[in-house]
């Protein structure tokens, strides 16, 4: 920001169209001035609006810190605009309802959709009673195509809008997950109790993959047993199962990691832990000098499976990496230093 103008392009982009309708209505362009001046105040009127909340904010608004009123409030701009055109036969004003439609569809979803059909509808039908009135109406065909290629048009932008708003959703989550592991790095390298280890990286994998059961179980011959939990693993804490049984047991034999979508259909599942009613899971291995030493499973209470995002945390070479990372590194209290291979060999057995 210098001075008192942000750097904002979105902006920049208003006043230039302030601007650009100032100029047009002075170069003598077909339009309504009534209208088309009403259009230009409300434009203002936004613009002045979001200079505001630039300042307040000290830089330029992000696309989906937009507040819904300034959303709607082009809408009715572009749409009065609109009808405010109806003396020009050629108008193609129907391009800015669509521009303006592009950002209410990205803001507002599918709600922005219903708002941008509304408005041009509602601003043709104006346009076309004034046209009307003035004894000039749009000659039918003409006007079909032009609602043809406006409803096309408006379909195709929605979903394209929507892919980017999921790709953005996506991409802002892994984000977040990227600097809680961070933190959880330095939090699990300052652990040196084996015990509370396992409960750190337990409690985190709850905490980063918004499950509500986690446990840390440890491999003892033919057995494994449940280290350490968090959420409703922690009632399970200590309890002992075969090496085949549930997931733990898939792991084992894939040594890769595994999903169930419902754990209470499985039939190898451990009682215990089916009791808890734990339905979707994740199961991960935790390796040590290339051997199987134990698994880390988070899951939910509630048949809703984890996405890929969450996945991609939980797995070996993301969150599995940083677990063996801070396990070793909890030996010397560091962190970015090359860890030994002894600590995580003094918890596991």
């Amino acid at each position: 920001m210098r001075g008192g103008f942000p750097r904002d392009p979105l902006l920049v982009g208003r006043l230039g169209a302030c601007l650009g309708g100032v100029a047009w209505l002075t170069l003598g362009g077909q339009g309504i001035a009534p209208l088309a001046i009403g259009a230009l105040a409300l434009l203002l009127a936004t613009s002045a609006r979001v200079w505001w909340l630039d300042r307040r904010r000290g830089r330029a608004l992000a696309l989906h810190e937009v507040p819904v009123h300034v959303v709607v409030g082009d809408l009715v701009t572009a749409g009065v605009w609109m009808v405010g055109s109806a003396s020009n036969p050629r108008s193609i004003a129907f391009v800015i309802v669509l521009a303006v439609g592009a950002f209410a569809m990205y803001r507002l979803g599918r709600a922005g959709l219903i708002a941008t059909m509304t408005t041009y509808l509602a601003a043709r039908i104006g346009m076309e009673a004034l046209r009307m009135a003035l004894g000039e109406p749009t000659p039918t065909p003409q006007l079909v195509a032009e609602v043809f290629v406006v409803s096309i048009a408006v379909l195709i932008l929605s979903a394209t809008v929507d892919s980017y708003r999921e790709e953005q959703a996506r991409a802002e989550k892994a984000l977040r997950l990227g600097k809680s592991l961070e933190r959880l790095a330095t939090e699990i390298a300052s652990e040196t109790d084996p015990k509370a280890l396992f409960r750190t990286i337990a409690r985190s994998a709850l905490l980063l993959a918004n499950a509500d059961h986690a446990t840390i179980n440890v491999r003892r011959g033919n057995e494994f047993y449940i280290a350490a939990g968090a959420g409703s693993g922690e009632r399970v804490v200590g309890h002992y199962a075969p090496s085949e049984a549930g997931i733990v047991g898939a792991v084992l034999r894939t040594r890769a990691t595994v999903t169930v979508d419902d754990y209470a259909t499985d039939p190898t599942a451990v009682p215990a832990v089916r009791d808890l009613g734990v339905r979707a899971i994740i199961g991960v291995p935790i390796f040590l000098h290339g051997e199987f030493a134990a698994t880390l499973t988070v899951g939910r209470l509630e048949p809703r499976p984890f996405d890929a995002v969450v996945v991609a945390v939980v797995v070996w070479d993301s969150f599995g990496g940083y677990v063996v990372y801070g396990a070793h590194a909890s030996g010397k209290n560091l962190v970015g230093t090359a860890p030994s291979e002894t600590t995580l060999g003094q918890c596991v057995h």
